[in-house]
């Protein structure tokens, strides 16, 4: 029986190639494409591609995507990270398995309360302070400003999966509540002090001091937070999200934050991005949204990186070499999202 043949479609797939070697066994043909390599020779190797690895510098494309349908033997195809709302099933070929893969979520938490300590201590401002020379902030000092603490805040988590139980269990070790939603019942679990439901949304918002975004986009969650639901938090209450952007409503969200209808919100999903066949530019790109938020000063905002450490990187890509080896071992696969009708 020939070896089974996989593409690493995009530079991405190509910078862990040596995770995959450490950790992939079988005998496999390994081919790669990247943007910038000759059109026609991405058509030769999905032509004849078993499974395949796609990177975010081709999916960004859609051209290069769409090369996918030639690939009418493609059985199995890997996302290398867990958002698949950009994928258009009608473009893979009948029967081909979609995976995507976790291992980001400590990552993922690690940054969230980096951010909302930050938004509690202030630790930027107080270090320019004291480098320009003042002692205002000092703990004998009755003038300077005193700075806030996680402690007894409740955290809001919508949606509870693997993201919002990382974050959960870290807010226990800062003594904050924990409260959640997601789409259907379930029983309460620790450090979970009440679990509702999406018509359970308002409540949840209302008893929150940090709103904490985890859920996916799909069109249930789009613009799941908009003007109604900004209201019904409190006033000084803060909007984390680390989903994706368009499950709150753009241009209410910019209002409610240049309004000072809620505290603030820290920010690392947008409504634009790079695209085409430069996604990661060193300078420039396009706003990431309509909206001037990087104009408000109650808004911490990142460039969608919150999952980006180098753990993370590597239990993705040590998962992913594991779910090639079922593959091969005709084993059932981890992290199905769909199969191609």
């Amino acid at each position: 029986m020939p070896a089974p043949h996989l593409l690493l479609l995009g530079s991405h797939c190509q910078r862990y190639l040596p995770i995959l070697n450490q950790h992939m066994d079988g005998d496999w043909k390994i081919d790669a494409w990247i943007p910038g390599d000759e059109p026609a020779s991405l058509l030769d190797k999905v032509a004849q591609t078993d499974a395949l690895v796609v990177g975010t510098d081709t999916l960004l494309s859609g051209d290069y995507f769409r090369s996918i349908g030639e690939a009418k033997s493609l059985k199995y195809m890997q996302i290398p990270f867990t958002g698949y709302d950009w994928l258009d099933p009608s473009v893979l070929p009948a029967g081909c398995t979609v995976c995507n893969v976790y291992g980001h979520e400590s990552a993922m938490a690690e940054f969230v309360f980096a951010a909302m300590l930050e938004w509690e201590i202030g630790l930027r401002e107080i270090e320019a302070r004291f480098r320009s020379g003042s002692w205002l902030d000092r703990g004998t000092s009755f003038r300077g400003r005193v700075h806030g603490e996680l402690r007894d805040k409740t955290v809001g988590l919508i949606g509870y999966g693997a993201i919002s139980r990382e974050i959960a269990r870290r807010s226990a070790a800062f003594d904050m509540t924990t409260i959640a939603v997601s789409r259907s019942q379930r029983d309460l679990e620790p450090p979970l002090s009440w679990y509702g439901t999406m018509e359970d949304l308002n409540l949840l918002l209302e008893r929150s001091d940090y709103v904490i975004l985890g859920c996916e986009l799909n069109e249930a969650t789009r613009n799941l937070i908009d003007a109604e639901q900004l209201r019904r938090m409190k006033s000084e209450a803060v909007l984390v999200n680390v989903a994706r952007g368009h499950v709150v409503h753009e241009e209410s969200l910019y209002l409610a934050l240049q309004d000072r209808k809620i505290g603030g919100a820290i920010l690392d999903v947008w409504y634009q991005y790079p695209s085409g066949d430069d996604p990661e530019p060193d300078e420039g790109g396009p706003p990431p949204s309509a909206y001037d938020f990087d104009q408000l000063d109650n808004v911490i905002m990142t460039p969608h990186c919150a999952a980006r450490s180098g753990g993370a990187e590597r239990r993705k890509w040590e998962a992913i070499a594991d779910n090639l080896n079922r593959y091969c071992a005709g084993a059932p696969l981890n992290y199905v999202v769909l199969v191609t009708a």
